[in-house]
């Protein structure tokens, strides 16, 4: 999976990259194994909050679906875990819909 990663207030190092995709795009790659790999795009906005901690949203283009995820959390791994299971969860529902259909 491709993960386009951007921040706002805090620059994108390679520690954070690397976070990143450990910890969100490859878990949710294994869950997207039957799609094209053309079609496996993550777009990952970090933000640094003043007060608040990290704030952080996940958008993935899916056929006749978008996958959107949002958390903010003190600790940047909290949020970046609470936004895979997110996207998890509304992948597993899109694929059980597409069965239904099929």
């Amino acid at each position: 999976m491709k993960l386009i990663i951007s921040g706002d207030n805090l620059p994108v190092s390679q520690k954070i990259k690397d976070l990143a995709e450990k910890h969100v795009g490859q878990k949710i790659d294994k869950h997207l194994k039957n799609f094209d790999q053309g079609l496996k795009v993550a777009w990952l906005k970090i933000i640094k909050g003043p007060r608040w901690g990290f704030g952080a949203s996940l958008k993935i283009a899916l056929p006749k679906k978008n996958i959107f995820a949002k958390s903010q959390d003190q600790n940047l791994l909290k949020t970046l875990t609470a936004i895979r299971d997110q996207a998890i969860k509304q992948i597993k529902e899109y694929k059980e819909r597409v069965k239904i259909r099929t």
